[in-house]
């Protein structure tokens, strides 16, 4: 707490008051006009809850908005709702003070918006389901980044180089000690400047992030995906060099998984990856990394100055996994990278076990013993094919 900084209770107490005064002069009446709308701050807050994963909880809010006629005034009201039944719980929160005090923030903004934020309230946008899980505090507010408890998903494994699947086994396995739970870090949409990634405020965020974890021993370590942890990102645009090599200098791992969708984000902001990706020269792939606990806050720790935004210390705590990867076009077969992230037990189905299954069938009809060893032997076949030429 800096020397301006109120005491916690005061800066919630704060903070409620405004969502309060907010909801009384900007949506004076706004209630009587939503029929079956929650009845109180707790109902809206479980509504949010739902958004964007629940089609109930979505088609319910797109309802209320189209009674209410007044655009995405129902979506702010609700999260301003949904923010004071929030903040008592946020107060006791297993977070760090920092990650607390960002929170009356984005409860002071959210009931005064900057310009830029009123037209991101509009239900079916991805800044709107992001503050939806902010209010409902499934995730929790770090500053550039926001972030969240997970678990590693089983279907990734489908989604790993065939070459990498050996090392992401050992490091899940015995580096983090299991698929989860681990803190995952996202880009805030509501950042005050979307467009760019700064390294002082991004490792800031780090720096909370591994505070709030000193107070949750149960959580594994740290796992983040994007495009621009690619091995390839860095050599190709300079500036965003300094990502991968911070979490190389401080033990972590990278896995490629399957390509990286253009609305993953790298088709934004620079005319350059646009034109490189249109002609082919630039597909990075979606790259995991994982960063174990211990390491994370051996990090935070040299760096108790982590609101100052310190610099890494150099060399790596462990040998980390690097496969240096050249830019290459990506050809597929089918893409069925839609489906093995809404139906990944299908996928394996249709891509991975059926095939394997038909062909030790069709081995083991002159000669039964065929089976087990030919099912053995297509199911990593079937492994590799589906990831080059199905993702």
């Amino acid at each position: 707490m800096t020397a301006t900084s109120p005491p916690l209770d005061e800066a919630f107490a704060a903070a409620a008051e405004r969502c309060r005064r907010a909801l009384e002069t900007d949506f004076a009446g706004l209630a009587t006009r939503l029929p079956g709308a929650p009845a109180d701050p707790e109902g809206w807050f479980a509504l949010l809850a739902g958004v964007p994963e629940d089609p109930a909880a979505m088609d319910r809010l797109a309802r209320l908005a189209a009674a209410s006629g007044e655009g995405s005034a129902v979506e702010r009201f609700a999260v301003l709702n949904a923010l004071l039944a929030a903040a008592p719980q946020m107060r006791r929160a297993a977070a760090d003070d920092t990650v607390k005090r960002l929170f009356c923030d984005l409860c002071a903004q959210v009931a005064a918006p900057p310009p830029a934020w009123i037209g991101q309230f509009a239900l079916t946008g991805a800044p709107f389901a992001e503050m939806a899980q902010l209010a409902s505090l499934r995730r929790l507010p770090a500053g550039q980044l926001v972030f969240d408890f997970t678990s590693i998903p089983h279907s990734w494994l489908l989604k790993f180089h065939p070459r990498d699947l050996p090392a992401a086994l050992r490091e899940i396995a015995h580096g983090l000690g299991g698929f989860g739970p681990v803190v995952a870090p996202h880009l805030n949409h509501w950042r005050a400047n979307p467009l760019l990634l700064l390294q002082r405020e991004y490792l800031r965020s780090l720096w909370r992030i591994a505070r709030t974890l000193e107070q949750r021993p149960e959580v594994r370590g740290l796992m983040a995906d994007a495009w621009f942890y690619a091995a390839e990102v860095g050599g190709i645009f300079p500036h965003l060099a300094w990502v991968r090599r911070f979490f190389l200098e401080n033990g972590a791992s990278f896995f490629e998984m399957e390509a990286a969708a253009p609305e993953s984000g790298f088709m934004v902001g620079s005319a350059r990856r646009r034109q490189l990706y249109r002609d082919g020269r630039f597909q990075p792939r979606r790259t995991l990394v994982l960063w174990r606990r211990a390491d994370l806050l051996a990090w935070a720790a040299a760096h108790p100055d982590g609101e100052e935004g310190g610099a890494p210390p150099s060399g790596p705590r462990h040998v980390p996994v690097v496969r240096p990867v050249a830019a290459r076009p990506v050809r597929r077969l089918w893409n069925g990278t839609a489906l093995l992230n809404r139906r990944p037990k299908t996928y394996a189905l249709a891509t991975l076990l059926a095939p394997a299954l038909v062909l030790a069938l069709g081995a083991a009809m002159p000669a039964p013993w065929l089976f087990l060893p030919v099912f053995a032997a297509a199911v990593p076949l079937f492994w590799i094919a589906q990831y080059f030429y199905f993702q």
